[in-house]
């Protein structure tokens, strides 16, 4: 019966997946589904990466990036195929991952900015256009993004940590210290609230620092003069009090 649904060119390809999937490891070596992609789902054992590396051959690449070495190999094949199915939560899932395991922030970042609903707009508008009108017989549209409050808190927790360090490490400081403080807000484990509590503290004083360094810096232009003290940069470490309580101290006086 999975094999003939499999089979069946009047089934949906949601319907047809869902029984080459099933069928895995108890059909035959070489199935014969009428697609290429459901018989290397059919089969036993994972896809390798030159056989699931075909145009939208999604699943495929799902399957083959399962047992891939390493996140490097892992991000190779599920590049493409976000690509082709950009609305299927579970894959978005797994290429973010597969790309910050790689080092890929920038990539990284980029898909999973629909799921960090309070994590900076610079890509969510062009994402938010196309999703309700993306549709392909049920099957692409049918695993819909899920926002960061809908996922595990434990995963919840671990993508909005790399996302921080992400941001950070691309001197995107206002854009990290925007996911910490959302993370403390939305975080219950305290645990993991404590880790996320520092790493806010941490921000708003290396931003407090850089707001600092940037009035003490000398005004590049023709004349000598300043119209500010010049002092030398703050460095990491270095204690000092925030300009903003500075002034506040002045106010109070």
């Amino acid at each position: 019966m999975l094999t003939a649904v499999a089979a069946d060119p009047k089934a949906t390809y949601a319907q047809r997946l869902g029984a080459a999937k099933a069928l895995k490891g108890h059909g035959t070596a070489n199935p014969a589904t009428g697609s290429a992609e459901l018989d290397l789902l059919a089969r036993g054992g994972c896809p390798n990466a030159e056989e699931a590396s075909k145009p939208f051959f999604v699943e495929a690449r799902m399957a083959a990036a399962a047992c891939a070495a390493n996140d490097k190999a892992r991000e190779d094949l599920l590049h493409e195929a976000i690509a082709a199915a950009p609305e299927n939560g579970e894959l978005r899932l797994q290429y973010v991952s597969a790309a910050f395991g790689a080092g890929m922030d920038a990539r990284a970042l980029l898909a999973a900015e629909p799921i960090l609903e309070n994590g900076g707009t610079f890509y969510g508008q062009r994402f938010a256009q196309g999703y309700d009108s993306f549709h392909n017989q049920g099957y692409y549209g049918q695993q819909k993004i899920p926002s960061l409050s809908k996922l595990k808190p434990e995963d919840a927790s671990r993508l909005s940590w790399l996302a921080i360090h992400a941001r950070e490490k691309r001197h995107e400081n206002d854009e990290a210290l925007t996911l910490a403080r959302g993370a403390v807000q939305a975080e219950a484990d305290a645990s993991r609230l404590k880790a996320f509590a520092q790493e806010e503290d941490r921000l708003e004083t290396e931003a407090a620092r850089e707001e600092e360094n940037a009035a003490r810096a000398p005004k590049i232009h023709a004349e000598m003069d300043q119209d500010r003290v010049v002092r030398p940069r703050l460095l990491p470490g270095m204690p000092f009090t925030p300009r903003k309580a500075a002034h506040s101290e002045e106010d109070a006086e």
